[in-house]
Formats: C-alpha cells, structure tokens, sequence
C-alpha cells in the first residue's frame, strides 16, 4: 500500500487525469481574484482553450452571454459558504459555447481548516441532453413559487437556472 503514498500514484493520478475528456481544473482561492493555477488536458480539448491563454486568471471568462445568472450566483454563493456545488452551465470556448456540468469540491490546508483551494470537475454536455433536462424542468413545479418553469429557449439557459 506504500505506492499510494509514492510519487508512482501521483504521476499515474495526474496521466489519467489529463487522459480524460473532463475539465479538470484547480483554483487558489488564496490568491487575488482566485487565479486557475492547475488545468487538465481534458479542459483544452473541451474549450480550446490553451494552458497559457488562461492559467493566472479567474474562471469567468468562460461565462457566456446566456449563462444563467441565477446558477452564477449560486456558485458564488458555494464558494463563500465553502460548499460543494454541482451546476448545468452554459459556459463559452474559444470557438464555441458548450453545456458543462460542473462540480466544485473545497480544498483545505492539510494543517488546518483554512480553505486553499477549489478543485473543479467539468462534464461536457451535449444540447441534446440539455434539451431533456429542458422538459423535465417544464413539468416540475418549483417549490419556492408554486409556478410551474415555463419552457426555456435554447441556446444558454433563458429563465430558470438549472443548479442543483
């Protein structure tokens, strides 16, 4: 069981992670406007993105104009209360806007309990599947209001956000 704790597991960990077609991303929530300072090679694949075009700046730039609000402030509002999160998010590529079903994981000093860092894990997601989410959501009725979501043009996510 030593390899675990080796250097061996580390190298592998990181190889399959850049293997992967995820967005696999690692944020320091210590540093001013907490920078990407880890990427996945999976998050190039998925948003064009290079390494260098975005390592040492915030995650926002991938917001798209029809990324929902709502979802936005909903992940802000997880990251200040140091929560986990999972989101559907409309977010923008270098080329083209995609569907990413985001997971965000606090990360703590190991000698302490002062958060470090964020460590994100983004599915690609195709709009066909966001299309069923779409009429799941028309027939289930919102329990802060009673109303039920009205159905949502595509594109981003118009209206209602899709956080869970």
């Amino acid at each position: 069981w030593l390899w675990f704790n080796g250097r061996g597991f580390e190298v592998a960990m990181v190889a399959a992670l850049h293997s992967l077609n995820l967005m696999v991303t690692l944020v320091d929530m210590a540093a001013a406007d907490q920078p990407l300072v880890w990427l996945s090679g999976g998050f190039e694949r998925v948003t064009g993105f290079k390494p260098a075009q975005v390592l040492g700046t915030n995650c926002r730039f991938l917001q798209a104009p029809s990324t929902d609000p709502l979802c936005v402030e909903r992940i802000r509002s997880a990251l200040r209360r140091e929560a986990t999160i999972r989101a559907n998010m409309y977010n923008e590529g270098a080329k083209d806007c995609f569907w990413n079903s985001l997971a965000l994981y606090p990360g703590y000093r190991p000698d302490s309990d002062q958060l470090r860092y964020y460590f994100g894990v983004g599915t690609p997601l195709s709009t066909e599947h966001m299309k069923a989410v779409a009429r799941i959501l028309v027939l289930t009725e919102d329990e802060a209001t009673g109303s039920v979501f009205a159905p949502m043009p595509f594109a981003g996510w118009s209206g209602q956000s899709d956080c869970y």
